[in-house]
């Protein structure tokens, strides 16, 4: 019997007829997954906290049910930062309320992208199916991406580290996983200046015809198994300390909100 991939559900107390919904959809009969949820007092003495952190611990990875109840919970808060900083690289999972999604991202991680959502609704059947939707929409996703040769492998490098402005920078990739219209890119963070910038990857985009340039996500699809350079100018950046971000994303839908990010790593890269 093959292993199944453990999901920690972070939620609301108030959220329990969604929470119920969640876990039917996963752990339907055949799925891949199991997924759990801590519930507050289910075994007396044990610290919330301390259990939470277990399960967490325990979990490949994590789903948010963000919500007008869950936005005010300490807890989900607190789970996706311990889940963050204790998952290196990897992005947790969030079905989200579309009345709350344009003020929400700070709550849960600046740089996340939101795919998977669903409408709240005064006529609760309404808002129910919407988020049953959201689920089984989630689901379907997650079943594709599921590593079916081994453990995902995602490791990136920059090299050189330290360059003239207007040089010339190379990524590095290596990836080995199961991916759904995948691409990689570089965000681009200068603090001191507020530069900012957004670098795909041409391997890992479409250029259509008459287009000077890739333009269109999505080329990794299965499971992949190889490795990428591509390089970037600088020419114009400032000089300073630069974050690269090297991120895997998963274009679930079309749009500029079809973006799910699977993985990132941070890399340094000074321009003197």
């Amino acid at each position: 019997m093959a292993t199944k991939t453990k999901l920690f559900i972070s939620h609301s107390n108030d959220d329990k007829n969604k929470l119920e919904t969640l876990l039917r959809v996963f752990n339907t009969p055949g799925s891949h997954f199991e997924a759990v949820a801590i519930i507050k007092n289910r075994n007396p003495g044990v610290l919330f906290s301390d259990k939470v952190k277990s399960g967490i611990d325990d979990c490949k990875n994590l789903i948010a049910i963000i919500s007008k109840n869950s936005i005010h919970s300490q807890w989900v808060n607190q789970e996706i930062g311990y889940f963050l900083g204790s998952k290196s690289g990897v992005i947790p999972y969030v079905i989200i309320d579309r009345n709350i999604r344009s003020s929400i991202k700070g709550f849960v991680h600046s740089e996340m992208d939101l795919p998977f959502s669903y409408l709240s609704d005064t006529n609760k059947f309404k808002e129910g199916h919407s988020f049953r939707k959201a689920c089984v929409d989630l689901y379907e996703f997650l079943q594709e991406s599921i590593p079916s040769k081994g453990v995902t492998q995602f490791e990136s490098e920059i090299l050189p580290k330290r360059i003239a402005s207007g040089d010339i920078y190379h990524t590095k990739i290596r990836f080995r996983g199961s991916v759904v219209n995948g691409f990689f890119d570089n965000r681009v963070i200068h603090q001191e200046s507020n530069f900012r910038r957004w670098q795909p990857d041409p391997h890992t985009f479409i250029r259509k015809p008459n287009q000077p340039s890739a333009t269109t996500p999505g080329v990794l699809n299965g499971f992949v198994e190889d490795e990428f350079e591509y390089s970037h100018h600088t020419q114009g950046w400032p000089k300073g300390v630069y974050t690269i971000r090297v991120c895997l994303y998963s274009h679930v839908t079309p749009g500029k909100e079809g973006r799910q990010l699977i993985y990132k790593n941070n890399h340094q890269l000074i321009i003197l």
